[in-house]
């Protein structure tokens, strides 16, 4: 089978997007499982502990536990993600509130592509198990 459909760069640029302008998170109604890459959905989890408070790469950076920091690849992870914002149209922060929205969408797609990838191969699974009587599935 072919690698869970994913796009890792749409995961770069909505937590770009976040890091720029945090107060775009409720309108993105993320969660970390929309994210298919590990380092990014540990990178969104920080963001999300963070709602409320003041959000920017060193925050997230802080808010980090030194095994998440070393998972994502460390503090330069953060600000590579920072490369990703996308170019204003406008104002910065409506393109990257625009864009944060377009691709979070993006990832919604995806994370429900991988659960149907998940439950077709858990399905496959359970037809070729033979060892089960039919009527027990």
């Amino acid at each position: 089978m072919s690698e869970m459909p994913f796009n890792s760069e749409a995961e770069r640029v909505v937590l770009a997007c976040l890091l720029i302008n945090p107060d775009i998170w409720p309108q993105l109604k993320l969660v970390p499982g929309d994210f298919h890459i590990d380092r990014n959905r540990i990178v969104c989890r920080a963001i999300s502990r963070l709602q409320g408070k003041e959000i920017d790469a060193n925050t997230v950076a802080d808010a980090l536990t030194d095994e998440e920091l070393k998972d994502i690849g460390g503090v330069s992870y953060i600000s590579q993600i920072l490369t990703y914002c996308p170019e204003p149209t406008g104002t910065e922060e409506r393109a990257t509130e625009i864009e944060g929205l377009v691709m979070a969408d993006l990832l919604r797609e995806f994370r429900e592509r991988r659960k149907l990838v998940k439950a077709a191969v858990n399905m496959a699974r359970i037809a070729f198990d033979i060892e089960t009587p039919l009527r027990q599935l």
